[in-house]
């Protein structure tokens, strides 16, 4: 879960460098496509790997991003 998770977000942060914001309706789709994507996985990464901070705050650090 984690290396496909990265590895989409990786790729997803590809396609949204590319789009700028002046581009063509569909272009713009396809980047908010993308930018809902990579939300997505960083979320699903915090609710699998992520503990409460309050927890051990040393140790419980969340996820990189």
């Amino acid at each position: 879960m984690w290396d496909g998770a990265y590895k989409l977000i990786y790729a997803s942060n590809q396609v949204i460098q590319a789009i700028p914001d002046n581009a063509p309706a569909a272009d713009l789709q396809l980047k908010g496509e993308n930018l809902y994507l990579r939300a997505l996985m960083h979320f699903s990464l915090v609710r699998i790997f992520g503990l409460p901070y309050a927890q051990n705050p040393a140790q419980n650090l969340g996820v990189p991003s």
